[in-house]
């Protein structure tokens, strides 16, 4: 028989030799190049007759021929779809509905199936949905479809880059429409009443959600007595209540340009809760002693519940010109009571801020960056703000605050929502210091990974005028965590910090609420789980990804509409990367790619060592990380929301 042939087998062994099966990720580009990524770094060619068959990121199976041109795949199993739920742009074609979905180098058109709650007749080209994946070639399928899932908005809808972004990230932008209690419901005779008391707020001119006020007094010539109350929406809902099982899903309110996400009802977050002035709030109150050197006396500190009624909404703006002695266009008169607070707030800051540039640390402050819209949600400018002496007044109070949180809460009850920092990752403090001391800041292996040794390090690199190393040795440190163990927090040189001085808007403040309540009416309470914290971990992670996209759309929807091609910006590199340079436009904060042909000629002998962020011509620096540089608008690529530029000269 032939299965017995000699010849035959010796084939099929052959065969066998020259095949492999591998598993690995699609990866896809914009010229068509489609190849098998596996996790060791191997890169096989997909033919483009096979192409069609899979998706940017499907993970796959795949046989491989092996020959000594070229290693070719061939896909033959689907792992796992890249697409599952996922957002697109509808496009109708002979009386056919076929929907593209906008992720990079996703360019399949995917034929789609309505349900109930998307109808024919109210579709048009450009429409964005939600839809989930149902077919697959790899699955035995003769092409890609999807079943609409959800309708999101109408190209022309002004509101498109907030709610397609929030849709692909499935986070919730409706408003509340939670009744909630009048009445606040823990009614107890420990609420102290300090209506008596000048407590003023300071925060943005337009801020409804005020949840901080403050008030101080010297008790002596070597004291200061703070005094910092906390809005209390606690007070308004029960643990595990509709509003609360709401807030802990949200997690944060969101703050995009131009579009808010609360994570509490208006009702609450800007009204019953907000510290607005001549109202009686309830509030959850700190009382702490700091002397004239600038520390806090620690046996000072008292946790409290009480009324208080603010005297008077206060804005950075004016309160900075006021201390600063800066006129302004329209003035602004303060009540002889609020000037005494803002005086004696000044001097606290003063004295608290300098004690902290010596002994702890003290980061420059990033430029913030405001979107200016007009009623259709389009941008006509955006401009920068730099925190001034009344912000920096408000977050020494805030740190303050948050310190003693962390001491109460760890004396008291030995668990809480603790903010988490440890400086360097213990697996480069090595490579770390000997950068360090080949660039003079003397350092060693222990010190660097103490509170103290760190701070220490970061002031003299805060004291540099060229910024490099700072930037370089970011990447060699670890992220901020959020535990329920007390631990240090090397950026801001304290042993333990807790924060607890926005509950309005974030629920991890709100956890520590509860703590500190449990303490005060002496109540038994669990150590919040760790199911809670990986949450409040993934959505704000989450958060930071749906800001950038956000941003990033608009940004290139504005930078589009700048018609002089020849407006030079100034821009900081911020990374150095093996086909490019991303930089950070100063004037409005964009984020801007210099592919490397537009730097240097083909010939040019270029070298890039994107792990130092530095990038070399003929061996010697042409670019680095932190360099300040000029460059004009190449263009706006208005699908992937990318702006690329070119050197100005």
């Amino acid at each position: 028989m032939l299965h017995d042939n000699p010849i035959l087998i010796k084939l099929k062994n052959k065969f066998k030799e020259n095949f492999l099966r591998i598993e690995g990720t699609v990866k896809k580009n914009n010229k068509g190049y489609c190849s098998l990524e596996t996790v060791h770094q191997k890169s096989f060619f997909i033919p483009s007759s096979l192409k069609n068959k899979v998706m940017n990121g499907d993970k796959i199976t795949a046989l491989v021929y092996l020959s000594e041109n070229c290693n070719k795949a061939e896909p033959e199993k689907l792992i796992e779809p890249f697409l599952k739920r996922f957002v697109g742009q509808i496009k109708k074609e002979n009386n056919r509905f076929f929907i593209y979905a906008t992720y990079k180098y996703q360019k399949e058109k995917i034929i789609c199936f309505l349900n109930n709650n998307v109808q024919k007749k109210m579709l048009k080209t450009g429409d964005w949905l939600i839809a989930e994946m149902c077919g697959h070639p790899l699955n035995g399928n003769d092409y890609f479809y999807a079943k609409l899932i959800t309708f999101i908005a109408r190209e022309t809808n002004y509101l498109v880059p907030w709610l397609v972004t929030l849709s692909r990230y499935d986070v919730e932008y409706k408003d509340l429409n939670i009744v909630t209690e009048k009445k606040i419901l823990d009614i107890s005779n420990k609420r102290i009443d300090l209506t008596h008391l000048d407590f003023i707020t300071i925060d943005n001119s337009n801020t409804e959600d005020i949840d901080d006020a403050l008030y101080i007094e010297e008790i002596s010539k070597e004291v200061f007595c703070l005094t910092i109350a906390i809005a209390d929406p606690t007070a308004y809902f029960s643990k595990n209540s509709e509003v609360d099982k709401t807030a802990e899903k949200r997690a944060f309110t969101y703050y995009f340009p131009g579009f808010n996400i609360p994570m509490l009802p208006y009702q609450l977050s800007e009204n019953l809760c907000s510290l607005k002035p001549s109202l009686l709030r309830s509030a959850l109150v700190c009382r702490v002693k700091i002397n004239k050197i600038g520390t806090i006396i620690n046996n000072s500190i008292e946790f409290f519940l009480a009324w208080i009624k603010s005297k008077e909404k206060l804005a950075y703006y004016d309160v900075s010109n006021f201390l600063e002695k800066k006129n302004s266009k329209k003035e602004v008169v303060f009540h002889k009571k609020v000037i005494h607070q803002l005086k004696l707030l000044y001097s606290f800051y003063l004295i608290r801020r300098k004690w902290r540039y010596e002994n702890t640390l003290i980061l420059k402050s990033a430029p913030e960056y405001r979107f200016s819209m007009n009623e259709k949600g389009k941008i006509t400018n955006i401009f920068v703000e730099y925190r001034r002496t009344a912000n920096y007044i408000v977050e020494e109070a805030m740190i303050i605050a948050n310190i003693c949180a962390g001491k109460f809460l760890k004396d008291k009850l030995g668990f809480g929502i603790y903010n988490i920092y440890t400086g360097f990752d213990d697996a480069h403090i090595e490579e770390v210091v000997q950068i360090l001391l080949k660039n003079g800041i003397q350092t060693n292996n222990y010190d660097i990974t103490t509170v103290k040794g760190f701070c220490k390090i970061y002031r003299q690199l805060n004291n540099q005028k060229n910024q490099y190393l700072l930037r370089y040795i970011r990447k060699f440190q670890n992220f901020q965590e959020i535990k329920t163990k007390s631990g240090p927090h090397f950026g801001l040189g304290t042993n333990s910090y807790a924060t607890w001085t926005s509950p309005i808007r974030k629920y991890s403040d709100l956890i520590n609420h509860r703590l500190i309540k449990s303490v005060i009416f002496n109540n038994k309470v669990e150590c919040p789980k760790e199911s809670i914290v990986k949450k409040i971990h993934e959505r704000r992670r989450m958060y930071r990804v749906v800001e950038r996209e956000i941003k990033n759309w608009l940004y290139a929807q504005y930078i589009s509409s700048i018609n002089n091609k020849n407006y030079i910006f100034k821009a900081e590199i911020i990374s150095i990367l093996r086909f490019g340079i991303r930089v950070c436009l100063i004037e409005n904060g964009a984020i801007a790619f210099i592919p490397l042909s537009f730097i240097v000629n083909k010939n040019d002998f270029l070298f890039v060592n994107n792990k130092q962020g530095i990038l070399y011509l003929k061996k010697k620096i042409l670019y680095k990380i932190s360099d300040i540089i000029y460059v004009k608008i190449h263009e706006v690529k208005l699908d992937t929301n990318n702006i690329v530029v070119k050197p100005s000269i």
